[in-house]
C-alpha cells in the first residue's frame, strides 16, 4: 500500500438483537453504498472464526476495511452517516491510524460533526 493510501476500519453494529445474518446484511450494504466511491477496496476482514464456531463472529461479520486516497476520507465519512441515519438505533466505529471514534445515540447533526472533526484529523496536506 502506497504511503499516501488510507486504511479505515468501520465497525457496525446493526443492534444486540441482531443476529449473524442481521449483521453480515449491514456490512454487505453499506459495502455497496462506499464501492459507488473513488476508492481503492472494501474488504471484509479474513478473520479465522473463534475456536468452537463454526463460521465468523459477529464482530468479523460486520467489519469493513476501506483502503483509500486521503481525499476520500470525507465522502466516506458522509456515507457513514447517511447509513446510520436509514437505519436508526446503530452504533459504528471508525478506526484510522489508532484514532477511534464511536458513533451512536446523537443527533444526526451531532454525528456530522464528530466524523468532521475526525476527518479533519487525519487531512493529509
Amino acid at each position: 500500500m502506497p504511503d499516501d493510501r488510507l486504511e479505515l476500519r468501520i465497525e457496525l453494529d446493526p443492534g444486540a438483537d441482531a443476529d449473524a445474518e442481521e449483521r453480515d446484511d449491514a456490512a454487505r450494504a453499506l459495502r455497496r453504498d462506499l464501492l459507488d466511491l473513488d476508492i481503492d477496496a472494501v474488504e471484509r476482514p479474513a478473520e479465522p472464526a473463534p475456536p468452537g464456531t463454526r463460521a465468523g463472529d459477529a464482530v468479523t461479520l460486520a467489519t469493513l476495511i476501506v483502503t483509500m486516497g486521503p481525499t476520500a476520507l470525507a465522502a466516506v465519512g458522509g456515507i457513514v452517516q447517511g447509513w446510520m441515519a436509514r437505519r436508526g438505533d446503530r452504533r459504528v466505529t471508525l478506526e484510522l491510524e489508532g484514532d477511534r471514534i464511536e458513533l451512536s445515540g446523537a443527533s444526526d447533526a451531532d454525528q456530522r460533526r464528530l466524523v468532521d472533526a475526525f476527518v479533519a484529523r487525519h487531512e493529509r496536506r
